[in-house]
C-alpha cells in the first residue's frame, strides 16, 4: 500500500467522496454543516490542510483506496512550536500494522520537511490508541473539551 498527497485538482474532483470522510471524521457532537464542508475544501486545496489517499494496486480491480488521511501544520501559540495534526482518519480497508507504519514514515518525513517537531493528535478510539502506542506516541495525556455555547 502506498499513501500520497492529493493534488488540489484530486481534490476538487473528488470531493464528493472526501466531504465524506471529513464529515465522518469530526469531532464527534460537532455539527457538520455546509460551511464547515466548504470552508475544508477551500483549506485543502490551499494547503493550509492537507489530504493523504491510502491506495495500492489490485491486478483485478484495479486502483483501491484504503483510507484518507487529513492533515494540518499547526503553531503551538505557547511554545511556538509547528507540529503536524492527525485532523482525522477515515479508514475503507486498511491491512496490518505494515501498512500503517509505511503511511506513518511518509507523514513523518513530510513534518519533519516542514519543521514540524511532532506528530499531534486526539481520539477516543481504543485501538487508535493502542496503534500509536507502536509508533512510540505518549498517550498519557487527557483532552477534554467543556461546551460553553
Amino acid at each position: 500500500m502506498v499513501i500520497l498527497k492529493l493534488l488540489p485538482n484530486q481534490i476538487a474532483r473528488h470531493w464528493d467522496v472526501l466531504s465524506y470522510a471529513v464529515a465522518q471524521t469530526t469531532v464527534a457532537g460537532f455539527e457538520v454543516t455546509e460551511e464547515y464542508l466548504v470552508d475544508t475544501a477551500a483549506k485543502l486545496i490551499s494547503g493550509q490542510m492537507q489530504c493523504w489517499a491510502c491506495y495500492e494496486r489490485d491486478e483485478n480491480k484495479g486502483l483501491r483506496i484504503g483510507a484518507f488521511i487529513f492533515t494540518s501544520i499547526i503553531t503551538d501559540a505557547l511554545t511556538n512550536t509547528r507540529n503536524l495534526l492527525l485532523a482525522g482518519v477515515f479508514v475503507f480497508d486498511i491491512k496490518g500494522i505494515k501498512v500503517w507504519q509505511k503511511g506513518f514514515s511518509t507523514l513523518k518525513e513530510f513534518g519533519k520537511v516542514n519543521d514540524c517537531r511532532n506528530i499531534v493528535f486526539y481520539t477516543n478510539i481504543p485501538d487508535l490508541v493502542k496503534l500509536a502506542k507502536t509508533f512510540g506516541a505518549l498517550t498519557e495525556f487527557t483532552y477534554g473539551t467543556i461546551s460553553i455555547t
